[in-house]
């Protein structure tokens, strides 16, 4: 594989390194918290420890993140500040992947590797969003390359730091059970090969003891819980629904196919590159698996094979059996070091001049930067500006008398307690009410029911009855509409409701804000 990429200067990776940095701190100051992002702030945002797990355990994810971002918060709450958390522990983690491929396979395959995981559309942006994934990837990362350290240099020490690595991610994301499961193989195959010390089994063999009674736990003390609230079915039912399996409605066959192209889709943000990257994928895989006469190499690369292959396989079993998202999702994210190693590996093997492979990577990369084709939800960057947030508040406060009603969803809730009301804690556990009242700087803050996350036309004529009956409001009280997130299930459906409200002329702040007076006495007539 040497000599495919011209670019041996030691150099190359750090400037690569620097242009994916660089990059990610402009997009952290350049857009405005998603409702994502507002939520988990505001979960951390509690005022003691105990509080910021309790509230942690209503979530889908185990606690580490919010309670380091709770610590994190205490340099400061803005969206730049909170950001920079996952950002540093993205680029720790693509600076360790490159070291490890480079141990793994070789330089020049770690090289390839580094461009396609610094430029890979979705990575880009959820490597700085105050999400766990950035944490997930280092921990993970750090896990993988001292496992590596570990079993070449026949260290005690390193096979302890992979081992705390492991437990820490599994605290920080679910999706880390499965790569505990593939490292664990791999470390198996690992060892054996190398006829380690019996020390370094040894210390291997309880880091796993740990991280199989720490995964236990959590499955019995949170995921439990979460599974008898109903919260995994009401996800499995909602957004990431194309990524489980259900019977009856297609295919196993066919929705093993449409995972891993839905899958690869979304590592490249284009269906045609996708699909291209996931028969490079698997050749690559193939040429890793293929005879070498090198027996210890045959061995290493075969090891090394199961450890780039086991995890979607299990993945996509969890998905089939509606335990875990598979295609198309950031849940996947995690998947992406095994996909492009894979790839490289593949491309790399190009019997072709050494400039093709880094001129078509190049091409691809600017391709799908450039004219993306993105799965599911998402905020145009145009659209995505913190001056649009920063008008649509202004605008906000300036069109409100006190005591106004503010009228959102659960995702505009989210932005709102954070760039309005600032000081606005949510209310978790318990029976979901109809509606969620907050006092919200000099307003009334209402917003419909937890799990419905958006307004849909369907319930919204509902909804806005429900809202004068619960609270008592006067036909003459002001409400004020807000929307703020990703779009609605029904947009076009909902925007042809909104004049039987009174809202003839909604005020946008580019495709994701909306905001307008609405009449509840209007409706009552409409109906």
């Amino acid at each position: 594989m040497k000599g495919v990429i011209p670019v041996q200067s030691r150099w190359f990776p750090v400037v690569l390194i620097a242009i994916g940095f660089l990059l990610r701190l402009w997009m952290a100051h350049a857009f405005f918290l998603n409702p994502d992002e507002a939520y988990h702030y505001l979960l951390s945002a509690e005022p003691s420890l105990r509080l910021v797990y309790q509230a942690s355990l209503t979530t889908a994810h185990p606690p580490l993140y919010l309670v380091l971002l709770h610590y994190w918060a205490l340099l400061g709450n803005s969206e730049f500040v909170l950001r920079m958390l996952s950002l540093g522990a993205s680029m720790g983690f693509y600076w360790l992947a490159f070291l490890w491929v480079c141990r793994a396979l070789d330089r020049n395959v770690a090289v390839m590797v580094l461009a396609l995981l610094l430029f890979s559309p979705p990575l880009i942006s959820i490597s700085w969003e105050i999400r766990q994934y950035a944490i997930l990837w280092f921990f993970a990362m750090g896990g993988l390359y001292s496992l590596e350290c570990g079993v070449e240099n026949r260290s005690v020490p390193w096979m302890a730091l992979s081992a705390a690595s492991l437990w820490l991610a599994l605290v920080t994301h679910y999706s880390s059970l499965i790569l505990a499961v593939g490292t664990g193989v791999y470390a198996a195959l690992r060892l054996w090969q190398t006829k380690n010390r019996l020390p370094v089994i040894a210390v291997w063999a309880a880091g796993q003891g740990i991280g199989l009674a720490l995964g236990a736990f959590l499955l019995k003390t949170h995921v439990a819980m979460l599974r008898n609230r109903g919260v995994t079915q009401a996800l499995a039912d909602t957004y990431v629904r194309k990524s489980m399996f259900h019977p009856g409605e297609e295919g196993l066959l066919h929705f093993i196919a449409r995972a891993n192209i839905r899958l690869f889709h979304y590592f490249f943000a284009q269906g045609a590159v996708g699909v291209v990257g996931l028969l490079l994928f698997v050749a690559g895989l193939v040429i890793l698996l293929r005879a070498h006469t090198d027996p210890e190499t045959r061995r290493r690369r075969q090891a090394l094979a199961c450890l780039l292959g086991l995890p979607f396989v299990l993945n996509c079993a969890m998905a089939i059996y509606g335990l875990f998202p598979y295609g198309g999702t950031r849940q996947n994210s995690y998947l992406a070091l095994f996909a492009m190693t894979g790839i490289a590996a593949a491309a790399s093997a190009w019997n072709v001049r050494k400039w093709v492979p880094t001129a078509a990577l190049a091409a691809v990369l600017l391709l799908v930067n450039l004219f993306p084709s993105v799965m599911g939800e998402r905020f145009r960057r145009e659209d995505h500006t913190r001056q649009h947030m920063t008008e649509a508040i202004a605008h906000l406060r300036g069109s409100l008398a006190p005591g106004s009603v503010i009228f959102t969803d659960e995702q505009g809730r989210f932005v709102l307690s954070y760039y309005l009301c600032r000081s606005n804690r949510l209310p978790y556990g318990g029976i979901e009410p109809p509606f969620v009242e907050a006092t919200c700087s000099d307003y009334r803050m209402i917003s419909i029911r937890p799990s419905k996350w958006i307004f849909d036309a369907a319930d919204f004529p509902q909804e806005v009855r429900g809202l004068g009956e619960t609270f008592r409001l006067e036909p003459a009280t002001q409400v004020w509409f807000f929307q703020a997130g990703w779009s609605v299930d029904d947009e076009p459906g909902l925007r042809a409701l909104l004049p039987r409200y009174g809202c003839v002329q909604p005020r946008e702040f580019g495709r994701n804000i909306v905001q307008c007076p609405i009449s509840l006495a209007e409706s009552r007539v409409s109906e």
